[in-house]
């Protein structure tokens, strides 16, 4: 389970997605984002093979613009 928060923006779920499923090829199992005054909140459970895949997830994440917060959630 990986955690996310940062600035709201359109398209910002759209990318987060794309970045796990397309350029990681890890298999989303649930998806779950909240926003209000313009900040979200969101959790994101991943399908993934050991810890290695959640740290390459977890750095490919760090370069979404206004991505501000991302945690691994045991």
């Amino acid at each position: 389970l990986i955690r996310l928060g940062g600035i709201d923006r359109r398209g910002m779920v759209n990318e987060v997605t794309r970045v796990i499923s397309n350029q990681l090829s890890v298999d989303i199992r649930g998806l779950s984002f909240t926003t209000k005054d313009g900040i979200f909140d969101g959790t994101i459970k991943l399908r993934v093979h050991d810890r290695d895949d959640v740290k390459a997830i977890i750095d490919k994440l760090k370069e979404v613009d206004d991505l501000k917060e991302i945690s691994q959630i045991m």
